[in-house]
């Protein structure tokens, strides 16, 4: 792997939100008329995007129990 710039040691901003993009925001509650448009879309696709994760993860969980019973029938199977 290459070298990291010593920018990147330093937590540049540009790189990775650091604390001077925090100190240009004063007042959380004051919203431009930008984010009042996006607000709405964002809430909606989070709320889809957690959704999705959430069923994943129960298949996920699912199989994996099945592949544990069914490895251990095969092993009854030998022992007889």
């Amino acid at each position: 792997m290459g070298e990291r710039s010593a920018a990147f040691h330093r937590g540049n901003s540009f790189q990775t939100g650091g604390p001077e993009t925090h100190r240009e925001i004063q007042d959380p509650t004051v919203k431009s008329p930008l984010t009042a448009d996006v607000d709405p879309l964002l809430s909606e696709v989070l709320q889809c995007v957690e959704a999705l994760n959430h069923k994943g993860k129960k298949k996920k969980k699912k199989k994996k129990k099945k592949k544990k019973k069914e490895k251990e029938k095969k092993k009854k199977k030998k022992k007889i």
